[in-house]
Formats: C-alpha cells, sequence, structure tokens
C-alpha cells in the first residue's frame, strides 16, 4: 500500500500538480533519496493501480488534495529495504556502453570534480543496480566537489 505522503512530498518538491512518471521516479529516487530508480517505478506502479495516481499518458497526477495531506518537516517513509529485498538487478543486465555513457553524463552534470569511482557509483545508481546505501558515499563526495571550485580550464 502507497503511503499519499511519499507522493504528496515529492510533488511539493517540484511544485507541481502533475510530473512526467520519468520525472516523479527521479524525483523519489535522486532527489529525495527515498527508493532506488526500479523500487520507485514499482511504487508509482502501486499506486496508479491503487487510484492514488492517475496516468494521463506519460504524466502522472495525484487523484487527492495535495493541500490535505500533511507531512511533517524531516519525514521520511520507512525503508524499503525493510519489507523485503532490494529491488536492484544484478550488474549483468547493464550494458557497459549504457553505464560508460551514464557515468560521462553524471561527470559533465558535476564539471568533471568526481573521482571516477563516485560517478560510476551514481551512474550504477541511476541503472537500478546500487543500494541506496552506497550511494550515500557518492552523495557525501558529490557535495565535497560542489564546493570546491571548479579545476581550471573547466
Amino acid at each position: 500500500m502507497v503511503d499519499p505522503r511519499v507522493l504528496a512530498a515529492a510533488f511539493r518538491r517540484k511544485g507541481a500538480d502533475a510530473l512526467s512518471r520519468v520525472h516523479l521516479k527521479h524525483v523519489l529516487s535522486l532527489d529525495l533519496g527515498w527508493f532506488t530508480p526500479a523500487q520507485a517505478k514499482v511504487l508509482l506502479d502501486d499506486a496508479v493501480r491503487e487510484g492514488l495516481l492517475a496516468e494521463l499518458g506519460e504524466t502522472l497526477r495525484p487523484t487527492f488534495d495535495l493541500a490535505s495531506i500533511e507531512v511533517p518537516a524531516g519525514w521520511r517513509p520507512a525503508d524499503p529495504a525493510a519489507s523485503g529485498p532490494p529491488e536492484t538487478g544484478p550488474a549483468s543486465q547493464v550494458e557497459a556502453p549504457d553505464l560508460a555513457s551514464e557515468v560521462q553524463a553524471v561527470q559533465a552534470l558535476c564539471g568533471g570534480r568526481l573521482l571516477p569511482k563516485t560517478a560510476l557509483a551514481v551512474a550504477a545508481y541511476r541503472k537500478a543496480v546500487l543500494s541506496p546505501s552506497l550511494l550515500e558515499e557518492a552523495r557525501r563526495e558529490i557535495a565535497q566537489a560542489q564546493a570546491k571550485p571548479p579545476a581550471p580550464g573547466r
């Protein structure tokens, strides 16, 4: 059963009353860091099936009044891993060129200031082959990298 606070928090974070499925999955997994991309996909599928989200093509819209849902500051959903195995696939399901291009995209987003292992961790997480706990280490390094000035010539 999907907690409507999860959906309300995601829509409020973007200040929108409708989001594309891809964007909403991104908010739940990367922006908020609450789920892996695979877990976010399952959550969105469940929310549509339970009638909490209406699907219009690739756009999802809540079927409830977002203002009616209280989401306390600092609230997080229960750890999805506690209710079963993590929703991650084996690394063999991701083609190397796909992962390599994802690493390059992550590096570009961060101005080339990440260690290769950090960019790889973020890319693997985005492809749903890395657990959220390992991504947390990468997040710390990203925050440190963003605080540093860009390398000369970048």
